[in-house]
């Protein structure tokens, strides 16, 4: 493993250690060993570096990187820009040089020919690339990558474990002074944008790094997301709507709830507060801290509640039912379950849930295989009255290849080049529809029962086709059918999003069928 100076090697090295250890792997500590020997790394003869193979070798330097011995290799990095801040900003720094002439210096100097160093190298298939920016709030995420990637056999809650125990990557953008600090010299970086973009545009561009430094926001991608996003590419980083919006832009979902979010909206007469919690989910009312099981309910509007108060959800009135339990809501606006397929994996990564629950409306299907006519239908409601000038990203397409399995791409999105075309003899036929929609269905299942949990579909409109639901039955996913669509669970007459008491009924049939599972 290797990791640059400013991107918390010594945290580093301590949490590949720890795991490799708790998972049996042998590690050799390089540099305490080449130091116990007067050594330096440059002098180790290639046969040497060879019967290093089937070890975890911990090291902070360079030198082993371009050796031709068949080592799969670990590095930690972190966006050139941060690191340059970090170091104008250690604690022997302040009020001493100004900026421009720690620009022009040797330390500068250092940090462009680090990267060099790592970058001028061939990157093999086999090379497991982490950023610092990942840990900013914990290594959780991190442990479960290299826990996977050096093949230990650790139990999830043991890697969480060793994650959270690990010391932080570094003094860390959290303390608010320190970060404060961290602008002013960004500003001041940004006064000379030619001189630091050139010096460091290779490694930038290498890394994928945003236009802007984003010393606290990093979007980690799993290999589901990874397909619609391939490495190194960089993803759309839209102009942030400003609060009171209850969402914020994503680059591989099109958007994604905005933590700590608070907005009010007028619904059948009478005013309701939509509010997320810091995790960026719907709050939950009387939801506990920590209990028995965690229940993970992913959806739509539906499940969101757009219409209604927390109170009124199914999640918050499915906690009340269980309240040793703590039920999660994370339903997002126009997401189905090809978004929410990626939110999963997103979130499983560091924060599993025992029990994941699926919900199901008929409108999902189209919104699943972005068919061309929702697309359409879509695209022209979001573009109206906006003078063209909504933003546009991409959203996921999901699909059957050839041997009739799941793919997931991206397209453009929305589409201003569709509006009045006549698309209707392209949509595809609902029985394909059902097929995609259950391959989403099965990867979700299999990723959550690969980490021991157990997952099930709620149709919360009962227009579910027998077809989709002979899949689901002949893969022994379970599905929780609540009520027909009908005007008296309608919010308005108008608006089709579940009342009060449709959300009662969706939380006694999933309670239902939680009662199984106690």
């Amino acid at each position: 493993m290797f990791a640059l100076p400013h991107s918390g090697a010594d945290a580093f090295r301590a949490l590949v250690g720890e795991l490799a250890r708790a998972g049996g792997a042998p590690v050799v500590d390089l540099d305490a060993a080449l130091e116990a020997h007067g050594a330096r790394a440059e002098d180790l003869a290639p046969e040497a570096v060879a019967a290093l193979r089937g070890y975890v070798v911990l090291t902070r330097g360079a030198a082993l990187w371009n050796l031709a011995a068949p080592m799969r290799r670990i590095i930690l990095l972190r966006d050139p820009r941060d690191v340059a801040v970090t170091a104008f900003l250690e604690p022997d720094r302040l009020g001493a040089p100004t900026l421009a002439d720690y620009l022009a210096g040797p330390e500068f100097g250092a940090i462009i020919d680090a990267y060099r160093v790592f970058l001028a190298g061939v990157r093999r298939r086999d090379d497991l690339w982490l950023r610092y920016e990942h840990a900013l709030d914990g290594w959780r995420e991190i442990a479960a990558d290299l826990a996977a990637f050096l093949g230990l056999e650790l139990a999830p809650r043991r890697t969480r474990e060793i994650a959270d125990a690990a010391p932080a990557p570094g003094s860390g953008w959290r303390d608010s002074r320190h970060r404060e600090m961290a602008l002013y010299a960004l500003i001041a970086l940004n006064g000379a944008p030619e001189r630091v973009e050139a010096k460091l545009g290779f490694a930038l561009e290498a890394l994928g790094c945003p236009d802007t430094p984003a010393l606290w926001c990093a979007e980690r991608a799993g290999p589901i997301e990874s397909s619609l996003r391939p490495l190194g590419a960089r993803a759309p980083e839209p102009d942030e709507p400003p609060p009171p919006h209850v969402s914020q832009p994503d680059p591989v979902l099109y958007h994604r709830l905005r933590p700590n979010a608070r907005r009010e909206r007028e619904v059948g007469g009478r005013r309701i507060l939509l509010e997320t919690d810091a995790f960026g989910r719907r709050l939950v009312v009387g939801q506990p801290e920590t209990a028995q099981k965690t229940v993970a309910i992913y959806g739509c509007s539906f499940t969101f509640g757009t219409t209604s108060p927390a109170e009124e959800t199914f999640c918050s009135r499915l906690q009340a039912m269980l309240p040793k339990w703590r039920i999660e809501n994370h339903g997002v606006a126009g997401y189905s379950q090809s978004r929410n397929l990626i939110a999963l994996e997103r979130e499983t990564r560091f924060n599993p849930a025992e029990i994941v629950g699926f919900t199901w409306i008929r409108d999902h299907l189209r919104r699943n295989a972005a068919d061309i006519g929702w697309v359409q239908a879509t695209s022209a409601g979001m573009l109206e009255g906006t003078d063209g000038k909504a933003r546009v990203a991409v959203i996921p397409r999901a699909a059957l290849n050839a041997e009739g399995e799941l793919s997931l791409t991206a397209i453009r999105y929305p589409r201003d080049d569709l509006g009045g075309v006549d698309v209707e003899e392209f949509e595809p036929s609902p029985f394909y529809l059902d097929q995609v929609c259950f391959k989403l269905f099965e990867r979700a299942d299999k990723l959550v029962k690969g980490y021991g949990g157990r997952f099930f579909v709620v149709d919360l409109h009962g227009g579910m086709s027998p077809a989709l639901t002979r899949m689901l039955k002949a893969a022994n996913i379970p599905l929780v059918k609540t009520l027909f669509r009908d005007p008296k669970y309608f919010v308005t007459p108008t608006d089709p999003h579940p009342n009060a008491l449709a959300h009662q009924v969706y939380a006694e049939k999933i309670y239902e069928h939680l009662a199984t599972l106690a």
